[in-house]
């Protein structure tokens, strides 16, 4: 996994500048990894599945991700502590993944404090 680049794990590809859908699947992916391995682990009933990253640009290089529960839309974290920035050469033990992966978990746990001033639904 170290030689492991980002994107060709998630993608199967590795081109120099992926569209903003490709990386928004690579973040998705990468969270439903984290869920599914243990290393993060969900308070009930959320999965991995019911949360929706976008991406919002801050410019070529620094990319913001807006976190959001998809069925409370109106309820997201946009992570400007979490700048988006693997490219092509990054490397899926690069300090830039480790890096935004710990901001996405602390931007969860603002949104679950804000879900918790409101009324959420379970997502089924």
């Amino acid at each position: 996994m170290e030689r492991t680049k980002l994107h060709m794990y998630y993608l199967g590809k590795n081109p120099p500048l992926p569209p903003v859908e490709d990386q928004e699947k690579v973040i998705k992916e990468l969270f439903a990894d984290m869920v599914g391995v243990g290393a993060l682990t969900l308070p009930s009933p959320y999965k991995a599945e019911d949360f929706e990253f976008k991406m919002k640009s801050n410019g070529t290089y620094n990319r913001r991700v807006v976190l959001s529960l998809k069925a409370m839309p109106e309820l997201s974290k946009d992570s400007t502590g979490a700048p988006y920035y693997p490219s092509h050469t990054t490397n899926m033990t690069h300090s830039y993944v480790d890096y935004f992966m710990k901001q996405v978990v602390r931007d969860l746990a603002i949104l679950f404090t804000g879900a918790a001033t409101k009324t959420v639904q379970p997502p089924f």
